[in-house]
């Protein structure tokens, strides 16, 4: 009824906001990580940054991907909560501390 769904768009927002917020300090932190020029200073990190510096990158799709999942793991895990609010009379939670 009306409390799942105010509880789902409420997760929801919450995810999306929280994604959001996180996708775009990601991306400020990939941008300062490459104008920092990391080298490589052994044949490890060589391999490992793919070349001499490291160059980190994110594509659109990486960004949309790690929002997609944030709102569906959001999503998934209000599930819970939810069902446990359902279960609880409205005066009865009210009347508990």
């Amino acid at each position: 009824g009306f409390v799942r769904t105010m509880f789902a768009a409420e997760a929801l927002a919450l995810a999306l906001v929280s994604a959001s917020i996180g996708a775009g300090l990601g991306l400020l932190i990939i941008e300062i990580l490459k104008s920092l020029r990391i080298e490589a200073t052994n044949p490890f990190f060589l391999v490992l940054f793919g070349g001499q510096y490291l160059r980190p990158i994110a594509t659109a799709g990486n960004v949309i991907f790690a929002i997609i999942l944030m709102i569906v793991v959001g999503f998934i895990a209000h599930l819970y909560p939810v069902s446990l609010a359902l279960k609880i009379q409205p005066v009865r939670a009210m009347q508990e501390e």
